[in-house]
C-alpha cells in the first residue's frame, strides 16, 4: 500500500499493488472507511501512482513510461526512462 494523494473532497487516496491490477482506493478522511464508488484501477505493473492537486488528475509509470491523465482530457504519454514520479506542490 502507498499514499497517492488527496481526493477532490479531501479523501485519502492509497494504492494497492497486486499481480492482477493496481487499485486506487479512496478513504474517508475522518473514519478511514473505504469509499467504493471512487475506486480507480490501472493495469498490473503500474508504479509511482500520484494524484494531481485537484484530486482527480493522475500520474503514473508503466514500463518506464510516464503517463498523465488530467481531470478533463485524454491520457498523455510524457516520456520514457522514468523510475518514479510525483507532483510538486
Amino acid at each position: 500500500m502507498q499514499f497517492a494523494g488527496r481526493g477532490p473532497n479531501g479523501e485519502v487516496a492509497v494504492v494497492y499493488y497486486s499481480n492482477s491490477t493496481t487499485k486506487i482506493s479512496y478513504l474517508d478522511s475522518t473514519t478511514l472507511d473505504e469509499l467504493p464508488g471512487l475506486t480507480r484501477e490501472l493495469p498490473a505493473g503500474v508504479t509511482s501512482v500520484r494524484l494531481d492537486s485537484d484530486g482527480i488528475g493522475l500520474l503514473w509509470i508503466d514500463s518506464n513510461t510516464l503517463w498523465y491523465l488530467p481531470a478533463s482530457g485524454s491520457v498523455r504519454r510524457l516520456g520514457q526512462g522514468y523510475t518514479s514520479a510525483w507532483f510538486a506542490t
